[in-house]
């Protein structure tokens, strides 16, 4: 999945529209919805905004084969201690 897709995919699954991750971000909502068609990319300093909001890596956005599923790290007690993303395996 590309970047492009990854933030649709994100926006929807957080419940946001356009406009509220605009507002989110500081930035108009036509911004995003380029970021979306992939006519144009995000800044570093939003790419980090996003992974905040989205609750995923840099990586996860960046990389394109990167796994987009969030996966939680539970602690000795089952409570989850942080949502963390399983390394990709390279043979």
């Amino acid at each position: 999945m590309i970047l492009s897709e990854k933030i649709v995919t994100f926006r929807k699954k957080a419940g946001l529209s356009q406009a509220d991750l605009a507002d989110k971000l500081g930035i108009s909502r036509q911004a995003v919805c380029k970021w979306e068609s992939g006519e144009s990319a995000p800044d570093i300093a939003n790419l980090k905004q996003l992974s905040t909001i989205f609750n995923v890596s840099l990586d996860v956005l960046l990389n394109d084969k990167a796994d987009a599923t969030p996966r939680k790290a539970l602690g000795s007690r089952g409570e989850v201690i942080r949502t963390a993303r399983m390394p990709e395996v390279v043979d």
